[in-house]
């Protein structure tokens, strides 16, 4: 057994070397363990970023799973509006149908009053109304029949009509009708010189020429207006006839007229446009 002297020393060189060995391992032991000890930190540090980032994934799944379902929302939202927005198309149309039958007449028959009558020129068209039927036991008046006349534009003959109509059941008609637009009125006059006419007041015109005529431009004409102009010359006949630039002719080819003494020539027109009246070929030489 090796006696160790109070120096830390032996007897034998090779158990100091043995002792000096031993010490190493122990210092390498040391190190070691501190090594590991460090390793086992870095390791739990590890384990607490991977929990972290895992709990970081499960709010990212939680808060997509939540824009999914207000995604869902929003569709399911637009969806409803959509069959809303079809559901007032649906019922404004259904309004036109109800509104359509009515204005044509297909509603429920029933009587009419004064006051239904008066307000037809902003609702319906009187003579559909009429033809359809719905006038029952109501006298239409002279103030009826010249207001409605004004109001949509009723021609004199179409009034006169009306009274045939076996649809009126039970209407009649009071009081003389005076045309305010003229239409089926017949201007009787002699005619020299420029002459304008009155196409407010008068459709057909009936003119004796006593000197050569010039027919202005005239501004009282209305689209769709159509009638007739018939020329007599006087005793002394050759009169003859100029035109305005708003009267046309068949190839622009003026008017030629008889000349002959108490001749009488007829010639048909209509209105095609605010400064357009065109005129027909003259039928002429009636005797």
């Amino acid at each position: 057994m090796p006696i160790y002297r109070g120096n830390g020393g032996s007897g034998d060189s090779s158990t100091d070397a043995y002792a000096s060995q031993v010490a190493g391992y122990a210092t390498t032991a040391t190190s070691k363990a501190s090594e590991a000890s460090i390793s086992a930190g870095l390791a739990n540090d590890a384990k607490l970023a991977a929990e972290a980032a895992e709990a970081g994934v499960e709010e990212d799944r939680i808060a997509a799973e939540a824009a999914a379902g207000n995604a869902s929302g929003f569709a399911s939202d637009a969806e409803q509006a959509k069959l809303d927005a079809e559901g007032f198309a649906g019922e404004a149309e259904q309004a036109k149908i109800d509104a359509q039958a009515i204005a044509d007449g297909l509603g429920v028959a029933a009587d009419i009053t004064a006051t239904d009558v008066t307000n037809w020129d902003t609702a319906f068209s009187w003579g559909n109304h009429a033809s359809a039927g719905y006038i029952t036991g109501y006298t239409v008046t002279e103030s009826d029949v010249t207001t409605h006349q004004a109001a949509l534009s009723i021609t004199e003959s179409q009034i006169s009509d009306l009274g045939s109509y076996a649809t009126l059941s039970g209407a009649t008609f009071t009081g003389t009708v005076t045309a305010t637009r003229g239409y089926g009125a017949t201007q009787t006059a002699n005619a020299t010189g420029s002459t304008t006419l009155d196409f407010s007041t008068y459709q057909n015109f009936v003119l004796t020429l006593t000197g050569n005529v010039t027919l202005d431009n005239p501004t009282t004409e209305a689209v769709g207006q159509s009638g007739f102009i018939v020329f007599i010359q006087d005793g002394t006949g050759s009169r003859t006839v100029s035109l305005g630039t708003d009267y046309e002719t068949a190839g622009a080819a003026g008017l030629t007229l008889s000349t002959a003494a108490s001749t009488t020539d007829i010639v048909p027109y209509i209105v095609a446009a605010s400064g357009r009246i065109l005129l027909g070929a003259p039928q002429l030489g009636f005797a």
